[in-house]
């Protein structure tokens, strides 16, 4: 948790000269590769010839792209909170792009048209560029957003750190209230979650995929065909890992005289009824169960 704090504290806020969504974007593409390029002893060369194994991964630039596509997150997050405040004051609402019909999600007069021509006039004024401002939308996309929790879980951080920072992300993207989760997104959260031992969370995405029908697939069909698991089974071995992560504190150290509802939430003493969770999704949606899985 210290560690945690002190990474979320070395994020310092950006400024207007500073926001660069075109960069952030860029960035944060590159990072979701398997390879950026850098080849062993030649930190500067980008050659395509070369072998897979004599390319270096480059931890250190998938740190700073998601470090800094969390502070464009928090640079949006900033600009709209300033705006409800500005409304909250008392400013006249025909003159506000935040008036009470753009914050009501709920309202049977809104159209996909009218959401799209509010979310156009909030940003308007986040910067003077009309290009900065034009890619902020690319920003908050769900494809974007999948590319940066894909960034995330290769950026080779230690588990109790992943499981904090996919949640902080999480929450900036919902308090924006703008990226819709898509099939796509949707993996990407359970795949991070997973591997960040965020079990409950992890469960939680698991059954928002079955309920809206996404097939249990592997986004990307060449890792289906490097692997050696099943179609559909990839995203039920996220949900595993979810259980084997929490469980990583419990055996570097586990006093035996406290009872788990003393734990903290991220540690699992008893995993059964989570693995039951994951039996249950994994029926419902037609995925056998393996010999190989199950060991």
């Amino acid at each position: 948790a210290a560690t945690a704090a002190a990474a979320q504290a070395a994020l310092q806020s950006l400024t207007q000269e500073d926001y660069d969504p075109h960069t952030a974007v860029a960035q944060i593409l590159k990072a979701s590769k398997w390879n950026q390029g850098r080849l062993r002893n030649e930190p500067n060369s980008n050659l395509r010839h070369r072998k897979h194994n004599e390319r270096k991964w480059d931890h250190e630039f998938v740190r700073s792209a998601v470090d800094d596509y969390e502070r464009h997150l928090q640079y949006v997050l900033d600009h709209l909170t300033s705006i409800k405040k500005e409304e909250q004051q008392g400013s006249d609402p025909t003159s506000s792009p935040l008036s009470s019909s753009s914050l009501s999600s709920t309202s049977s007069t809104t159209t996909p048209q009218s959401e799209e021509t509010s979310s156009t006039d909030l940003l308007a004024n986040i910067h003077p560029s009309p290009s900065k401002v034009a890619k902020t939308h690319d920003l908050l996309s769900p494809h974007i957003v999948s590319a940066a929790i894909r960034a995330l879980t290769r950026s080779k951080m230690d588990t109790p750190l992943l499981s904090q920072r996919v949640r902080d992300i999480e929450r900036l993207v919902g308090a924006i209230g703008w990226t819709p989760i898509t099939a796509e997104l949707s993996y990407r959260l359970l795949e991070a979650n997973g591997k960040g031992g965020n079990v409950r969370r992890t469960l939680a995405l698991l059954e928002l995929r079955r309920r809206r029908g996404y097939p249990p697939l592997e986004q990307d069909a060449q890792s289906i065909a490097a692997s050696n698991t099943q179609r559909g089974e990839k995203e039920f071995y996220h949900a595993l890992t979810s259980i084997q992560s929490a469980q990583l504190s419990l055996r570097r150290s586990h006093n035996i005289y406290v009872h788990e509802s003393h734990l903290p939430d991220a540690s699992l003493d008893n995993p059964t009824r989570y693995l039951d969770a994951v039996l249950l999704n994994m029926s419902r949606r037609g995925v056998p169960l393996t010999p190989a899985m199950a060991s």
